[in-house]
């Protein structure tokens, strides 16, 4: 069975919209290209944005003359350790493993939300957050999710940028045309140059609040850019896990569909329209991830089993520690246990089998169950041949 419904209660509150603390300057660029697409109903939250946004911006304003200064002058002193993989593959789980090791930093949600404002204003952001607006945040699988929770850094680009993948929340309708804005090397020079310098400004911010200490992100847009990250920090580390593609798939359709209650200020597509999206997406993000993965030397990247990684995470870290040349494993690894326990009792969705998604996902990503190893099951119940 699907997991429950989210509450009523907390389906509209306007903070767990992580639109809330964008930008005033991109938020109107944003809104106004999608002006044909924007329901009567959401109005009231829209106003919302834009007010909570307005009142943000003066501060915003500021916090950016300080990093000019202050922050971006000064360089990362280590390249950042990168989680790739799809949703629902298991990057969430391994990124707040990772997260428990006190020499890393991460985004938090006031980093990942509340971007422009995360230097000055981040203790009053802290408590507005901390006051009840994220419960049920994760709601789509269950997991606690916290003000000090490690968070996606897809949402802090989004709130920095108009042309960014994650507004495919927001305006559904417009799904290709945000989907494109995750690959890189589709995107004209100057858009490349733009995106490349939001993130590198959102990581020195991150970094300077953090003492310099390195970054392990996580964000499932950098599964479609690996190469181009692999460049522009070339010190940086790379963990992939992969998952079931049917188990990912079935997952990340059932996020969308709870996400699409509360998320969208546009229309949502129909059900088989999110179904047929979300499968070309995941085919598209694998034709480019095994293409990129080629280019990254062996040293600097380890793959991981989900379904072998939840059997013994710690042995599986402690191995990636060793490979990629990280240390302070040891200093981490008490963390690490004491998280592993406390989500022993965590109980994952179940989906009852769907024969017409089963023979969608064997069509088109054959390829990806042959390069991991998966076998295929046919619409009988029974394995594809």
């Amino acid at each position: 069975m699907e997991s429950e419904r989210m509450p009523r209660a907390h389906r509209f509150l306007p903070t767990l919209h992580f639109l809330f603390g964008c930008r005033f300057d991109v938020l109107i660029r944003l809104l106004w290209h999608n002006r044909r697409h924007i329901q009567a109903r959401r109005l009231p939250q829209v106003v919302w944005l834009l007010l909570a946004s307005l009142i943000l911006w003066p501060f915003a304003l500021l916090e950016e003359l300080f990093c000019c200064l202050f922050v971006y002058p000064r360089a990362l002193e280590r390249d950042p350790v990168f989680v790739l993989g799809h949703w629902r593959s298991g990057t969430t789980y391994l990124h707040n493993l990772l997260c428990c090791d006190p020499a890393l930093a991460y985004f938090d949600p006031v980093a990942a939300y509340t971007p422009s404002n995360y230097l000055l204003l981040s203790p009053v952001i802290r408590l507005v957050l901390g006051g009840g607006s994220l419960q049920s945040a994760r709601h789509m699988d269950n997991m606690d999710y916290g003000v000090n929770s490690p968070s996606e850094e897809g949402f802090a680009v989004s709130n920095r940028m108009s042309r960014a993948f994650m507004h495919l929340l927001t305006f559904p309708q417009q799904f290709q045309e945000y989907m494109d804005y995750a690959f890189l090397d589709s995107l004209s020079p100057a858009l490349q140059r733009k995106t490349a310098g939001v993130y590198r400004r959102l990581y020195q911010k991150v970094s300077f609040k953090n003492g310099g200490r390195r970054l392990a992100l996580k964000s499932p847009d950098h599964t479609c850019h690996a190469r181009w990250l692999a460049q522009e920090y070339p010190g940086a580390k790379f963990i992939h896990i992969y998952r079931n593609p049917y188990k990912v798939i079935q997952s990340t359709l059932n996020m969308i569909r709870q996400t699409m209650e509360f998320l969208p200020l546009g229309c949502s597509p129909s059900q088989e329209e999110i179904e047929d999206g979300i499968i070309d997406l995941y085919v598209r993000i694998h034709r480019t991830l095994f293409r990129d993965l080629e280019s990254i030397p062996p040293e600097r990247l380890v793959e991981l089993k989900y379904e072998e990684f939840v059997k013994d995470p710690l042995s599986h870290l402690e191995q990636a520690y060793g490979q990629l040349g990280l240390e302070g494993f040891e200093k981490a690894a008490p963390r690490m246990r004491a998280h592993i326990q406390s989500q022993q009792g965590y109980q994952k969705n179940r989906f009852a089998r769907d024969e017409k998604l089963i023979a969608k996902i064997n069509e088109k990503a054959a390829f990806v169950f042959a390069r991991y190893g998966y076998e295929m099951e046919d619409t009988e119940g029974g394995l594809s041949q």
